[in-house]
């Protein structure tokens, strides 16, 4: 991964571990922490040391210990032996201040509820999603409490730059109290970025922005899934979701909605991106942690619901832009900055094309649209351009027209001979009913991806994928 990073030029924060001496979890690092911890860090650091891509070494992430005196004095430790090894690269944690404060949160919450006038309690009744959707509208209030402040205080003193996990509320006013902090978003969250980047622009000692996360992951299940029912996603997501489901990136590598946001806010796309808010939900509460945009697909493919409304949500830099639905203008609302680069549209749904027009000083500077796709026709697979021992395959269901097929998905079944073996196929759906290794796969929102291992330096590879709507797709692969 590292290498790879070097050839693209993507920084990284290189992290040691996730606990020191009190345990997340049972069995964890924690047990060994203490007596592993430098021969394990001496590893990590004479393994990297010569990458160019790493810029930091994060000695933990989210420590609950680290703004105590006994943590401040392992973050020390850690950092002394990390300059020992390698002195050219800079020190950094990432800090929760919720977690590092976490002893004093009634403490906190009861400050914070007094200044805003409401009851301590909450009407949670027990529903933990419900409680962080109160812990999450009061959060900036929280993060700048004197308390954790404190423990930043501590945890600060050993670190080159300081990571605040879910803090860009202390960004503008900690530049000013501690002029010498230097300071990096270990984490932010995917629906703030438009936000992060306006105050991280106006602040010169915060050098930057990591998203949680960028490619999604297996664990942390139902973090980033969007639910209207207990159970079908966010914290009380159950079996059998398996994916945090809040990456830019889906866990085959394809683009989420956030991913052309982001885009957008940085000032590195020029043509409007449209997602479609599912109108199956339109009007339902949906039940969203802070890692959630919305349910919304960049497609404009949603069979049966005819004449339902629909939210259009339209990421666009420029002043205005415009949505018309078959040629009928919606009219006009800002966009970029003044809109926190998301502007939503309400309409009804009907078949055809939807189009986005973006608007600078009055003038059309580019659209984008989505038209709705026919019928499965076609099982279609592409080779990435790629080196090494791995094959990479890219599948999706497409029309007669070869335009993506989303809402027909569908179970497909792989068979491979030859000189590679199946190293996995799967899809973004963060509740697979199959494992990545069974040769077994649905498709999510149209697509899928298959990776083969090649089992010789040269030969070639024969790979036949079968859908159960009797769609097929075969590969002669060289190498």
């Amino acid at each position: 991964m590292l290498r790879a990073c070097d050839q693209v030029g993507l920084y990284v924060m290189d992290e040691f571990v996730d606990m020191w001496d009190r345990a997340k979890s049972d069995l964890d690092y924690a047990l060994n922490f203490r007596e592993q911890w430098e021969q394990d860090l001496t590893a990590m650091v004479r393994k990297d040391r010569n990458h160019p891509c790493v810029v930091l070494y994060s000695v933990g992430n989210e420590i609950p210990e680290i703004g105590t005196v006994h943590g401040a004095q392992v973050c020390a430790q850690l950092c002394q032996k990390v300059k020992e090894l390698d002195p050219t690269r800079y020190t950094t944690a990432g800090i929760n201040g919720v977690f590092a404060a976490g002893d004093r949160m009634d403490e906190i919450m009861a400050d914070v509820m007094q200044g805003s006038g409401e009851s301590q309690g909450s009407d949670a009744g027990g529903n933990v999603n419900e409680f962080m959707t109160v812990m999450d509208s009061h959060m900036d209030d929280i993060v700048c409490h004197r308390a954790i402040s404190e423990r930043l205080e501590m945890a600060d003193a050993a670190l080159d730059v300081i990571g605040y996990n879910y803090m860009t509320a202390r960004y503008e006013s900690d530049g000013v109290t501690y002029p010498d902090r230097v300071i990096v978003g270990s984490e932010t969250y995917p629906p703030e970025i438009a936000r992060n980047w306006e105050v991280i622009k106006k602040c010169p000692h915060v050098i930057g922005d990591f998203t949680w996360t960028g490619w999604d992951y297996i664990g942390e299940a139902g973090v980033g899934i969007p639910a209207y029912h207990w159970g079908e996603g966010g914290f009380g997501a159950q079996f059998p979701c398996q994916l945090a489901y809040c990456g830019d990136l889906d866990i085959t590598g394809f683009r989420r909605p956030a991913s052309y946001f982001r885009e957008c806010v940085f000032g590195l796309r020029n043509e409007p991106y449209i997602t479609v808010q599912d109108p199956n939900h339109y009007g339902e509460n949906l039940i969203k942690t802070s890692w959630v945009i919305s349910d919304s697909l960049s497609s404009w493919t949603w069979k049966g619901c005819e004449g339902k409304p629909v939210v259009v949500e339209v990421y666009a830099p420029g002043d205005e832009v415009e949505l018309l639905v078959n040629g009928k203008s919606l009219g006009k609302q800002p966009s970029g900055a003044a809109a926190g680069y998301r502007t939503l549209f309400e309409t009804v749904y009907e078949a055809g094309t939807v189009t986005a027009v973006l608007y600078e000083n009055g003038q059309e500077v580019a659209r984008t649209e989505l038209t709705t796709a026919g019928e499965p026709a076609k099982l279609a697979f592409s080779q990435e351009e790629t080196e090494g021992e791995l094959i990479f395959l890219r599948g999706s269901l497409v029309d007669s027209s070869g335009a993506l097929v989303t809402g027909a998905d569908c179970k497909l079944t792989a068979e491979v001979s030859g000189d590679a073996a199946l190293a996995g196929f799967g899809s973004g759906n963060p509740k697979p009913d199959y494992n990545y290794l069974d040769g077994v796969a649905d498709t999510w929102n149209g697509e899928t991806a298959l990776i083969l291992r090649k089992i010789a330096e040269t030969g070639s590879v024969h790979v036949k994928v079968t859908a159960e709507n009797g769609l097929t797709a075969e590969l002669n692969i060289a190498f």
